[in-house]
């Protein structure tokens, strides 16, 4: 996520351009537990496919999907992973 800030709220570490803007990178990590339906749900979305789409993913019992949101794109790091498990 990267947020805008105006060049007086800026660190003043010298990487502000005055009158101009200054970008702050942040890193935020979500869990989120749920059942197959709601993934698979997920996993549309962040595809940009109708809801109602007939394309299904598998979503094992304790899986893990992993995705990384940026400015313009999202990564699908992993799918379905259950490596873990051993």
């Amino acid at each position: 996520m990267i947020s805008s800030l105006d060049a007086q709220d800026a660190p003043s570490d010298g990487a502000a351009i005055p009158g101009g803007e200054a970008h702050v990178a942040t890193t935020t990590t979500v869990a989120l537990v749920a059942h197959g339906g709601t993934i698979r749900w997920l996993v549309r979305l962040v595809l940009g496919l109708p809801a109602d789409t007939r394309l299904e993913f598998a979503a094992g019992d304790t899986c893990l999907f992993e995705f990384e949101f940026r400015d313009a794109s999202t990564v699908i790091r992993r799918m379905n992973d259950t490596s873990h498990l051993g």
